[in-house]
């Protein structure tokens, strides 16, 4: 490279890292990609210190990082035209032997006050147009189990065709790695509800969640049960951060969001993380009919190896359908479709979606049910889904809450193969993510407009 094409600046730029290889001379300096780079940093393995080690700036100088240094500022410094801030000569800090705070996911808020935005708990809901739609398989988890609590069925003297969606519908658990959820049951006590919520700090530390009001009469007995999903989902090679607001069209108007991806430098020769075989192998270009016609895979690097499965299709009557044509898709792509890898000439753009939202299902609670032995109704039905998606990855928690409250006791141009493809999702598009061995995801959303997404500011983190 020339010293040019470093534009971040020689300063905010490693060109050499240390080893502990015995049989590597100091004379004798070996490539490396970045992905073997950031994942002994991250194991301490690098130069045999658990805390970090020392890295050599493209102007001469030493720094130390930290193995825990945010992957946002880490990416920014393995990369010559990453464009975000990073540091700058003496403002660097002696070492980095603290943690960078990350993103992290944000409070939840009533899905009420987003414009145009769902959250449903069965893949089979209509889907509206200009509305996104969010669906988590937490709720339909502990509905199953109030089924099973019910005698396998929720029966109800009130007519409701959510009830039998819900009692029709299922969600397979081996479609989730039992590290990834965890499931509760409390006679809605508060001594009960505490051991519950001991339970999910000690298995999933960082989730941050409370459970939900039970709304029960003092003295009536009551149940609670719970499923929660947790994910973190890095990638093994972060994506870059855009540094121009995506422009992402709806029929209800036309916003500007944050992205990420593979982007192209302008007016130099374009030097991305496309030549790391870690970068290239987690992207899959499942199907492709053209830049507003593809399905795209993302291999994360999580102790499951999700996969982030982004579609720019029509969609179907629901989520459920859309999924099922997008398998279709993936299993049977155009003929015309054969190069299932990202060329490093070729541009990945995808909205950064941060959400984390909560709500109620009225339409459920107050329902008398059946099936307890003395009447009841359903006191909770709640569902919260919190997601951050970006370059670094993504992060999720999802919880769905059922109670129940006892009475007494308890295509349109030619497909040309040659062309420089350009996948920016820029229009609705359709979200699904799962572990590779499975045969259902455990959360799929049709994003339809920017609700949902980091707005641009002009500034990127």
């Amino acid at each position: 490279m020339n010293l040019r094409d470093v534009v971040d600046g020689t300063s905010n730029t490693i060109a050499l890292v240390e080893s502990a290889e015995p049989d590597i001379s100091w004379l004798e300096p070996r490539d490396m990609m970045t992905s073997e780079f950031v994942s002994s940093l991250r194991k301490g393995e690098l130069a045999r210190r658990h805390h970090g080690s020392s890295v050599a700036m493209a102007d001469g100088s030493v720094r130390f990082l930290s193995k825990d240094i945010d992957g946002v500022l880490l990416n920014g410094l393995l990369t010559p035209q990453f464009g975000a801030d990073t540091f700058s000569g003496a403002a660097w800090p002696d070492d980095l032997i603290e943690k960078m705070p990350q993103q992290g996911l944000r409070e939840p808020v009533s899905v009420s006050s987003l414009p145009a935005t769902d959250l449903v708990p069965v893949r089979s809901t209509l889907l509206k147009a200009n509305r996104n739609q969010i669906w988590s398989a937490a709720f339909q988890m502990a509905w199953d189990d109030l089924k099973s609590t019910a005698g396998g069925t929720v029966r109800t003297s009130v007519q409701s065709d959510l009830v039998n969606a819900l009692n029709a519908a299922s969600f397979d658990r081996t479609n989730l790695s039992s590290k990834a959820v965890l499931f509760g049951a409390t006679n809605g006590t508060s001594g009960e509800d505490a051991e519950l919520a001991t339970r999910i700090r000690a298995t999933f530390p960082d989730a941050n969640y409370s459970l939900q009001p039970l709304p029960v009469r003092d003295g009536q007995q009551a149940l609670r049960l719970m499923a929660m999903i947790r994910k973190q989902m890095p990638f093994a090679t972060p994506f870059a951060r855009f540094r121009k607001p995506l422009s992402f069209v709806a029929e209800t108007g036309e916003n500007t969001v944050q992205s990420f991806g593979q982007e192209q430098p302008e007016n130099v020769l374009p030097i991305t993380l496309s030549g790391d075989k870690t970068f290239m192998s987690q992207v899959v270009i499942c199907d492709d009919f053209g830049d507003d016609s593809c399905v795209i895979r993302l291999v994360t690097a999580g102790s499951e190896a999700d996969e982030v499965i982004v579609a720019l299709t029509d969609p179907k009557e629901t989520l459920e359908q859309t999924w099922q044509a997008v398998q279709e898709r993936i299993q049977r792509p155009n003929p015309n479709h054969e190069r299932r890898v990202l060329d490093s000439t070729e541009t990945l753009q995808i909205p950064i979606l941060n959400f984390s939202l909560i709500d109620h299902f009225s339409e459920l609670e107050g329902l008398p049910i059946e099936g307890f032995g003395n009447p009841a109704y359903i006191a909770l039905a709640s569902l919260d889904v919190r997601l951050r998606l970006d370059e670094t990855g993504a992060e999720f928690v999802s919880a769905g809450e059922a109670g129940a409250g006892l009475i007494g006791s308890i295509g349109d141009e030619p497909y040309k193969s040659d062309r420089v493809r350009r996948f920016i999702f820029n229009r609705p598009f359709f979200i699904a993510m799962k572990e590779p061995k499975a045969r259902e995801p455990w959360f799929m959303a049709w994003i339809a407009n920017t609700a949902l997404m980091e707005k641009f500011d002009g500034h990127s983190r």
